[in-house]
């Protein structure tokens, strides 16, 4: 087993993001889960805001929700072609990620892509050509 054929991403896609299509019309530009803007500005975060990782109150879960999400608009989905909300087409900025994030099913599919070493791969880029 080649370990480097099987295991190597591609670092920089992972914090610069790469491009996934959710439709014929619309992709996204993610970027990998636990790259290192994503580590560092949620520890920032989670320090600034006194987070007990021992508190399981709804009031603690509610406020670690808002965080992450906050932190995936600015560190995990950095761009997007061809998405619309509630009707209208919209624009990509990072107050807008918040928005499309806070919809708890398109977080989730956006951090399956995030966490995905698949997504990736370095043998991803050169065969599909990934834009």
């Amino acid at each position: 087993m080649d370990i480097f054929a099987t295991f190597a991403t591609d670092e920089v896609a992972e914090s610069e993001g790469r491009w996934f299509p959710l439709s014929k019309k619309a992709k996204v530009l993610v970027a990998r889960t636990g790259n290192p803007h994503y580590i560092k500005a949620l520890r920032q975060r989670m320090k600034d805001n006194q987070i007990d990782p021992e508190d399981n109150s709804d009031e603690n879960e509610k406020l670690v929700t808002s965080l992450v999400v906050e932190t995936m608009a600015e560190t995990i989905l950095l761009g997007w072609k061809g998405l619309e909300y509630k009707g209208k087409a919209l624009e990509y900025s990072k107050e807008n990620a918040v928005t499309l994030l806070e919809v708890k099913d398109f977080r989730k599919r956006i951090g399956n892509i995030a966490d995905s070493a698949e997504s990736f791969r370095l043998k991803d880029e050169e065969e599909a050509g990934n834009d």
